[in-house]
């Protein structure tokens, strides 16, 4: 998995509420999203350069914070810190914006 980013649920149950918010955010139905976080399956996968899948991962990940879930984030493959995803939103809206001001 090359040039992508991801996320990941905490393995095992996910309560309810922290459900219909992935299922309103991803399109998702609840039965999947409760199997993919039991068998540790990827909630969301994008390409690197996707800024709207980039957004979603934060947004999915700010929404389950704030239910009380730590989500897991992935570049190619590899666990990484929440704040480098938030640091390349903020550089993926910098760059947009050069372009738009040109």
């Amino acid at each position: 998995m090359e040039n992508t980013l991801a996320i990941k649920l905490p393995v095992g149950d996910v309560p309810a509420k922290a459900c219909m918010v992935i299922k309103k955010l991803t399109g998702l139905s609840l039965a999947d999203i409760k199997s993919r976080a039991a068998s540790d399956e990827y909630l969301f996968v994008c390409d690197y350069v996707d800024d709207d899948g980039l957004r979603l991962i934060n947004k999915i990940k700010r929404e389950m914070k704030k239910l009380g879930i730590t989500v897991r984030q992935f570049e190619d493959g590899i666990e990484k810190s929440p704040e480098l995803f938030d640091n390349l939103e903020a550089l993926h809206q910098e760059i947009n914006e050069s372009y738009c001001n040109d």
